[in-house]
């Protein structure tokens, strides 16, 4: 009974596998902005955190779901009430699972999704310098930051390509630097066009 069980779960992954393949991925576009939220106030009261984000974007339909991959240049502005502006950018790279739902069939979708981002450093400024130039050594050394998107999407097919509006909230799953328990989180507003 339990080798039939797992025919069947890899006959299913294969026909899965099968459509998705028939389908074909469709390539588009995302551009975002937001807000982000210090969760522990560990950056200093009333410090603004504005993100950026554009890149290039695929998604798979599969039968019952959609995977969405992104490899996005992220750039936070962190503007503290006193003291001088911060900018991180990075290289982030979500894959998001989405069930969509057709509310008007061949028009417009709903989709509710959960994912995983990976983000890279790439660089950081302070006060519009280099980070490393101005604190030298005492630079700290950054880590992969790993995010939990939580996402709200609805995607209107226009024939040609499908526009599509996003809500992603960004909820920051490790520390940034080493020893460092800031954790900023992020509700970011995306567009995307896909053909």
């Amino acid at each position: 009974m339990r080798k039939m069980m797992m025919t069947g779960a890899a006959l299913l992954a294969l026909c899965v596998a099968g459509d998705a393949l028939a389908l074909g991925p469709t390539f588009g576009l995302r551009i975002a902005t937001g807000s982000g939220f210090d969760r522990d106030d560990k950056l200093g009261q009333d410090a603004a955190i504005f993100p950026f984000a554009i890149g290039p974007a695929v998604k798979f339909t599969l039968p019952l779901i959609e995977l969405e991959l992104n490899a996005l240049y992220w750039s936070t502005t962190v503007e503290p009430k006193a003291g001088p502006e911060y900018v991180d950018n990075e290289l982030a790279l979500p894959l998001i699972a989405r069930v969509t739902l057709p509310v008007v069939p061949l028009l417009l979708d709903l989709g509710l999704g959960l994912g995983l981002e990976p983000r890279f450093h790439l660089s950081s400024t302070l006060d519009g310098k280099d980070i490393e130039d101005v604190l030298g050594d005492a630079a700290p050394e950054r880590e992969m930051v790993m995010y939990l998107p939580i996402s709200v999407s609805g995607d209107l097919n226009l024939g040609v390509a499908n526009v599509g509006l996003e809500i992603r909230y960004e909820y920051q799953l490790t520390e940034r630097y080493k020893d460092d328990k800031a954790k900023v989180d992020y509700l970011t507003f995306f567009g995307g066009v896909f053909f």
